[in-house]
């Protein structure tokens, strides 16, 4: 994952379509989130960023974590979650939740492919 600043998001998507045409599927990139005006953070395969790295665990917030989702269901079907005393605001809608199985399924989610734009 590498942050992408001083363009705006048009600009690093037109960066990203044109990485795109010279590797295979694995080594795509993506914009994964658009922090604020005129700093994005691109997230893909290792050679398909040729920028400083993040310091981060993995290419959340882009499709090649989909694998990681029935894995991560698995596991959390197999968690007790009991009804949190304040509400859960998910990574992956932005809205809080209390129910416990709500809370599993969309925990589940939060490494997926999303695009954030914050105000």
């Amino acid at each position: 994952m590498v942050s992408v600043i001083r363009l705006d998001s048009d600009e690093v998507q037109n960066w990203c379509d044109a990485g795109n045409q010279d590797v295979d599927e694995d080594n795509k990139v993506q914009i994964a989130s658009y922090l604020c005006p005129g700093n994005s953070a691109v997230s893909g395969g290792v050679k398909g960023v040729e920028a400083m790295r993040l310091a981060v665990a993995g290419a959340f917030h882009a499709s090649f974590m989909e694998p990681a989702v029935s894995r991560l269901e698995a596991a959390l079907a197999a968690t007790e979650i009991r009804r949190p005393r304040i509400p859960v605001v998910s990574i992956v809608d932005a809205q809080p939740h209390a129910d416990p199985a709500i809370i599993k399924k969309i925990s589940a989610r939060q490494g997926s492919y999303k695009q954030f734009a914050f105000p």
